[in-house]
Order: structure tokens, then C-alpha cells, then sequence
């Protein structure tokens, strides 16, 4: 009897080759009788395909708009703990809101503040730490140790808000800074007048500083008796300063993703800060970090701007401003407990190697040269002991 051609059925997740064939060896399949015998001379076991189970994407509920304002004073509690705060572990992308964007306590949690696009003339750009699918986790400013979640999706009413058009007052930031000089005339800044008039200037070390008129001031060094004066002083504006673009545009969502190539991390026992790039060390100083009553905060961290500084105590240069603020606001003297924790140039060398100031990293000069020229907004700082 002649042979026909083989065909194929699937029974049970088996697939069986089979060719029409008479006489012995011949297998009858389980079904409806067939008109013909079939011979089996093959068979695979082949995967059942599963369709893969939706991504749940919690919502963002909208944001009551009386919710505070995340500001250089202060941040609101309520939200969850960094998991990795000794990480040193690169992070690449920062978030910069191109509004003012509400942040949760969880993926669709809770809105419990704003974070603005700027904070007290400094453009904001917070390190993105955490992703879950629709949403990023990020370290918050003014609050130490803390991360807020930001939709990707706009909750509510906010669906359809387009981001604002940057005033030129904005755009005219772009400059980068050539030489950290605090001159006021260079990198494209302009400070404010040196007296702060409560126009949100940031004032530096050892700044008086409130709500009303004092400027932003950093934890300063006591100028009493020094030879030394520091004074409320305006800003220099810090956008960017090198961040590049990831090309990821905002679609409607309020915010871009900003690319971080830097990073620094502080051994506060060891006194050292490494600066990295792409994960490649670029630099390391000896440094004095804060004393056993005021140390420098512990933790992730990032630069949140720039401002100018006046004394040859500082050299003349700019201080980079932290997110960070003190762990210990009660240990510091009343002028000093509205201020955040700085990385600034100092002219006494004697100090490097030890634990005596009010919180911030003291360096030599021309180190400050070099992290101002290539360290922007946004930039993660890790300190760790």
C-alpha cells in the first residue's frame, strides 16, 4: 500500500507525526474514529503559550492644591525612607519638573507636597533612586534620607496642563561657569544685591537667615573674632552646569529626565571625597567634615545649586549647596539652624583631615575649582562612614 504524506496533530501539548500506513504497528488516536490508521513515528513536547499578565499601573489621585510647597526651609513628613541610603552605587538619571509636580508617599499613595521647578532661584533636579512602572522615586530636598514618588501620568485635572513655556529669566542660565570666580560678573549669573531684601537670595556661611528677609543660608562657620566676615548675599544661579539630556522629552507629564554622569562620595571617617565620572575616579581630596555635635548628615544626598561667598576664608570661590540639612537643628546656633549643608573652599589647611565644622565639607581651593567647573544640578553626593 503506497505511503501518503505525513501529517501533524497536537494532543495534550504533544505534537504527533504520523503517516498514513497499514498493517502492523499501527496506533489508534483517542477522538472521533478515524476513516484511515494512523502510524506514529514522532513526537515533541512543545510549551503551552501563555499571554503575559497585564502591568498594573497604580493611578495618581490629584493633589489637594492648599498642599505645601517644598521649599529651601523645610519639606512636609510623611514619606518612606530611602532603602539604599549607604549605597554608593552610581545613579544616572535626575528628574527636573518643568512645574510645579505633586509627590506621593507611595506609588499612588498619598500627595503630600509640591516640589516647585525652582527653590530660591535654584533649578531643581532631584537623582532618581527608585522605578516602578509609572512612577519615580526620588530624593527630596530639604529632608534628609527621603524619597517621593512622581507619576509619569498626571493625576486628575492636571491631565491636560501643558508644561509652561521657560521664562527668559531662565533661559539666560545657560551659561556654564568658567573658573567658580564669585565675582558676580561671570558664568552667565547674576547675584543679587549683597544685602538680602527677602527676595529669595541664597545667603552664605554664617547668614542670618529667615523667612522674611534673611536669604538661604548654608551651615556657616561662626566669623566672631576671626578676622573674617560672612554676610547674606544673593545667588548664582545653577542650572544644569554640564547635565545632559537623556532625549526623553516630557509628554504632558511636567518633567524631563536629565542625564548624571557624576557623582561624589564622602568618607567621613577616612576625611576623603572621591569624585567619580561614568564610574571612573576623577579625583580625591582630603577634606574636614562636620564635628561630633554638628556631623555632615549621613546618606544619599545631591547638589541643589550654587551660591557666592564672601571672606578669603572661602577663597573667593562658590559653595556648592546640598539637599541635605541638619540631622540636629538644636546643636547649631540660632543663625545657623535654617541653613543646608555646603561643600566649600577653605583657605586654613589645618583644618583637612579632621571633624570641626557645623556640618559642611570644607576642601582646598583648588579642588572647589574643579568640582564647580564639572559638577551640575542634580549631581548624587553619597556620604557614608
Amino acid at each position: 500500500m503506497p505511503r501518503f504524506p505525513s501529517s501533524r496533530r497536537a494532543v495534550a501539548g504533544w505534537v504527533f507525526v504520523a503517516t498514513l500506513a497499514g498493517g502492523a504497528g499501527v496506533v489508534q488516536l483517542d477522538g472521533p474514529r478515524q476513516a484511515e490508521p494512523y502510524e506514529i513515528r514522532a513526537a515533541r513536547r512543545v510549551a503551552v503559550a501563555h499571554k503575559p499578565a497585564p502591568v498594573r499601573v497604580p493611578e495618581a489621585r490629584p493633589a489637594p492644591r492648599d498642599l505645601p510647597v517644598i521649599d529651601y526651609w523645610g519639606a512636609p513628613t510623611g514619606f518612606p525612607r530611602d532603602v539604599a541610603p549607604a549605597s554608593v552605587a552610581a545613579i544616572s538619571e535626575g528628574l527636573r519638573p518643568l512645574r510645579k509636580l505633586a509627590v506621593y508617599d507611595a506609588p499612588g499613595g498619598r500627595p503630600r507636597a509640591f516640589l516647585p521647578k525652582s527653590i530660591s532661584g535654584l533649578t531643581v533636579t532631584v537623582p532618581i533612586v527608585e522605578r516602578q512602572p509609572g512612577w519615580a522615586g526620588v530624593l527630596l530636598p530639604s529632608l534628609n534620607r527621603r524619597v517621593g514618588w512622581i507619576p509619569e501620568k498626571p493625576a486628575g485635572r492636571d491631565r491636560k496642563a501643558q508644561p509652561p513655556r521657560e521664562p527668559a529669566s531662565d533661559r539666560r542660565q545657560d551659561a556654564r561657569p568658567s573658573d567658580g570666580q564669585s565675582s558676580g560678573r561671570g558664568g552667565g549669573a547674576e547675584p543679587l544685591e549683597e544685602q538680602s531684601s527677602g527676595r529669595g537670595g541664597v545667603g552664605m556661611l554664617g547668614e542670618r537667615s529667615s523667612r522674611r528677609g534673611g536669604g538661604v543660608g548654608l551651615l556657616g562657620e561662626q566669623s566672631s573674632g576671626r578676622g573674617w566676615e560672612a554676610r547674606s548675599l544673593g545667588y548664582r544661579f545653577g542650572r544644569e552646569w554640564g547635565a545632559r539630556s537623556s532625549g526623553e522629552g516630557a509628554s504632558g507629564r511636567g518633567w524631563e529626565v536629565r542625564r548624571l554622569s557624576d557623582q561624589l562620595i564622602l568618607h567621613r571617617r577616612e576625611h576623603r571625597l572621591v569624585w567619580l565620572r561614568d564610574g571612573k575616579r576623577q579625583g580625591s581630596w582630603v577634606v574636614a567634615v562636620g564635628a561630633r555635635r554638628t556631623p555632615t548628615p549621613l546618606g544619599r544626598t545631591f547638589v541643589l545649586g550654587r551660591t557666592i561667598t564672601v571672606g578669603g576664608v572661602y577663597a573667593g570661590l562658590d559653595a556648592l549647596v546640598l539637599g541635605a540639612v541638619p540631622d540636629d537643628r538644636a546643636a547649631l546656633a540660632p543663625a545657623l539652624r535654617g541653613g543646608h549643608t555646603g561643600i566649600h573652599a577653605w583657605s586654613r589647611r589645618s583644618a583637612f583631615g579632621h571633624s570641626v565644622s557645623n556640618g559642611c565639607v570644607r576642601l582646598p581651593a583648588g579642588a572647589q575649582r574643579t568640582l564647580l567647573r564639572h559638577l551640575g544640578s542634580g549631581t548624587p553626593v553619597h556620604v557614608v562612614d
